[in-house]
Order: C-alpha cells, then structure tokens, then sequence
C-alpha cells in the first residue's frame, strides 16, 4: 500500500467524522484542515468516479487505499442494463466494500448515492421518494455512512428524505434549494456537482460572443 494505513485511518475518521450525526444535527460546516476554507469539500480525502469501475469490493477498497483516498460515492444506477440495480443486490454490494475497509483497518466514508430522482432510473415521479427512502435504509443497514439521493429539487421532497432516512443525508444545491436553506432542513452534506463548470463554460461563452460581436 503506497499510503501510510495511520495516515489514511486518521484521515478515513475524520472524515466520517464529518457526516456524523452530531453535525447533522447542527448544521455545522467543516473545514478538513487548519486553516481550510468552511464548508464541504473533499480536500485531501478524493472522491472517485461513482460506480466503482464494475469492481469487487477488496479490489475497488485496495485501489482506493493504493492512491490514498478515505472516501468514495457509490451510486446504484446500472450503466450497463440501464435503470437502477436491484436495491438488494447494492445494498450487499456495500457491505461487501464496509467488509474489505474493515479488514484494512481503515474506515473509509461511503457516500452512496440513491439514484431515484435522475430520469435514467425509470422511477415513476409519485414513487421517487418512497423508493429512494426503501433504499437508502438498506444501503445505511449495509454500512454506508451518508445517503445521497441526488436530484431532489422540491423542499418538501428533501425534508421528507431528511426525517425518514437514518443518518446523515447529502443533498443538491438547485434553483428551490441554495446552502442556508438545506442547512436549515438539516442536510449534513451538499454537493454542486458541475455547476461551476458549467457556469464558467457559460460566462466563456458569453465572452467570446462579445469579442465576435
């Protein structure tokens, strides 16, 4: 392993320590290092690509370990039948990568993430957030630390999410959802994804247009 285990189980801890109930509850933000700038951020702690490269759970936790990275999203979106994966099947999927972390001593963050809201799912509307609840339990129940359904646009829909779903629950900025206001319905993590490469792509646009006008 390329990484000091200490090293890495200092940073896997604290890092969860981050996505712990006790900052759910408060709405903190972190900062992963003296110094840091507030909020959330994956710093030292790199987040890889989120369906795990069709990987074994020792080989993906190994791989993980080699580059020394502590945390990772795992989403249950099947890229290869399209859909979803069956819940079950993800869900011991998890546990599997929960089992190879803990017989490397190092306790990695698993952020898994629901895909019930994206279009792809095939998840009729009216069913989302009953089957993004039906499978973030299993998932938390298989060891995961935080529970992403990413794509929930309507307050009510992220609140519901938030008291139904044991743990802590990472929600997505959107036109309807800005940071003080997924603090206040108590999200413990939040994720911009590709908004700011998509608004500098935008003001780059903007601004060759104008130096063609």
């Amino acid at each position: 392993m390329a990484a000091d285990v200490a090293d890495l189980k200092a940073r896997a801890e604290r890092l969860r320590e981050l996505h712990s109930e006790e900052m759910q509850r408060h709405g903190r933000r972190c900062s992963p290092r003296p110094g840091g700038s507030p909020g959330w951020c994956r710093s030292r702690s790199r987040w890889m690509p989120e369906a795990g490269y069709g990987m074994q759970p020792r080989e993906l936790v190994d791989r993980l370990l080699d580059i020394g990275a502590v945390g990772c999203n795992l989403e249950d979106t099947d890229h290869r039948a399209g859909g979803l994966v069956e819940a079950g099947a993800h869900a011991q999927w998890l546990a599997g990568i929960r089992s190879a972390a803990d017989d490397a001593e190092v306790p990695i963050v698993i952020n898994a993430r629901v895909d019930t809201f994206l279009p792809a799912s095939g998840i009729p509307e009216p069913d989302r957030v009953a089957e993004a609840i039906r499978r973030g339990r299993l998932y938390r129940d298989a060891g995961a630390d935080c529970i992403y359904p990413i794509g929930v646009r309507q307050k009510r829909d992220i609140a519901t999410l938030v008291t139904e779903l044991p743990g802590p629950v990472n929600g997505n900025t959107g036109e309807y959802l800005d940071l003080a206001t997924l603090r206040e319905m108590g999200v413990a993590r939040v994720s911009y994804g590709p908004r700011f490469y998509r608004a500098a792509l935008a003001d780059l646009k903007t601004a060759v247009q104008e130096l063609l006008a």
